[in-house]
């Protein structure tokens, strides 16, 4: 466990050297943008951090970048900081609080590698009560809300 986190420190380290806009929400425990061109007044094109499951997770912009008004996006998150989870496709709305930093509010669907081992696992028993697995498993749906600054 102690190495799980020694290398999410340096990864973190090694981002923030990087790049210079952070993200917190939207999947991120904490990430750091890329702008267009390194140019700090150009929109963010990517963003790349830890995850909530203490893994990495990337997230790239169609187009222009972060910029005010409605986002496209793709992502690919991975747990325990190697175990793929899922890849997905969303779109947000960005409400710019100053420069920028934005307000994110979106959703997005995707394909979740260990939604699909659970489905296919069949029904699960859990405390006497038997769980049958939903598609739902394999293409979740996710709202979420992101602060950029």
């Amino acid at each position: 466990m102690r190495r799980v986190v020694l290398t999410m420190f340096l990864v973190m380290l090694l981002a923030s050297l990087s790049f210079s806009t952070v993200i917190i929400g939207d999947g991120f425990l904490l990430g750091f943008g890329r702008h267009v061109d390194h140019d700090v007044n150009e929109p963010v094109k990517s963003f790349f951090g830890v995850s909530w499951g203490l893994g990495m997770r990337y997230q790239g912009y169609f187009g222009q970048g972060l910029t005010s008004g409605l986002n496209a996006y793709w992502g690919v998150d991975t747990i325990l900081l190697l175990v793929p989870n899922k890849i997905n496709l969303g779109a947000e709305l960005a409400i710019r609080l100053g420069t920028n930093s934005f307000f994110n509010i979106g959703a997005s669907v995707g394909f979740s590698f260990l939604g699909a081992g659970l489905y296919f696992m069949g029904p699960i028993e859990v405390e006497g009560e038997i769980i049958e697995p939903s598609i739902a498993y394999i293409f979740p749906l996710r709202l979420h809300l992101a602060i950029v600054f």
